[in-house]
């Protein structure tokens, strides 16, 4: 997929959009090809189901592709949700 491609996924108005898995996967294979790391910070690997895949449009910089690992913001929100429920009970977290 060219530049030009992926800015045709982004809907006018808007500055990113999700991209659909069927083009995710040919993005994070070619992204694993070029020598990108195969896991997240975390160590969970890249796939359809772990990754998801943004394409977003920058000022000055042109068309970046980004990606963030599902599992890691599924942990990240429950953790929060966990700090917030102790402080609303007055509790320390243990």
């Amino acid at each position: 997929m060219s530049a030009r491609d992926l800015a045709g996924l982004i809907p006018p108005g808007a500055s990113s959009a999700i991209v659909p898995d069927s083009i995710a996967y040919e993005l994070l294979e070619r992204l694993s090809a070029a020598g990108g790391p195969a896991t997240c910070a975390h160590g969970h690997e890249w796939s359809i189901a772990t990754a998801r895949v943004r394409v977003r449009r920058r000022l000055g910089r042109g068309i970046t592709l980004e990606r963030d690992c599902k599992i890691c913001r599924h942990e990240a929100c429950r953790e929060r949700v966990r700090h917030t429920r102790h402080a609303m009970k007055g509790g320390r977290l243990t």
